[in-house]
């Protein structure tokens, strides 16, 4: 049975050492878990929903529900600036990223709030997803530019 992203996330974070957490990440790619990481720990990707905006959810007790954010993942194209959302409200984005965190697992559903919330992963540092997976970060972090100023 193919581990729920949650799962995989889980999984990684208790393993002792960074080879074996890029080698697993490696051995469970998927595009859901890719799309995911990158909108976790990438700085350029913006998204609509943020801590002022994320809605309150109840988690879904559904057990058919496990395994949905590798479907449910692809609403995140109308979360992100500048991608298949910019049309909506913002009422119907928040209505959207509602509808997934109530869909999928109660699980992966707190590991989406987190994604939403761009809070890493505990144990998976942006070094190990560079490692596994190169090309998929490309904005570490933002910084304010520097304007020099000449005197005189």
């Amino acid at each position: 049975m193919k581990l729920s992203i949650s799962e995989i996330i889980d999984a990684t974070s208790n393993l002792k050492t960074d080879e074996d957490k890029v080698a697993f990440l490696q051995k469970n790619k998927s595009q859901a878990m890719l799309t995911l990481l990158r909108a976790q720990y990438d700085a350029s990707v913006e998204l609509h929903i943020d801590e002022s905006n994320i809605p309150d959810y109840k988690p879904s007790v559904y057990p058919d529900s496990y395994g949905l954010l590798y479907k449910e993942y692809r609403m995140m194209y109308y979360l992100i600036k500048g991608m298949k959302g910019e049309t909506l409200s913002q009422e119907r984005r928040i209505k959207l990223a509602y509808q997934v965190l109530e869909t999928i697992d109660k699980n992966d559903a707190e590991y989406f709030k987190n994604v939403l919330l761009k809070v890493p992963s505990k144990g998976i540092t942006l070094n190990i997803i560079k490692q596994a997976f190169p090309g998929l970060i490309r904005h570490e972090e933002t910084t304010p530019l520097k304007i020099s100023r000449k005197k005189g």
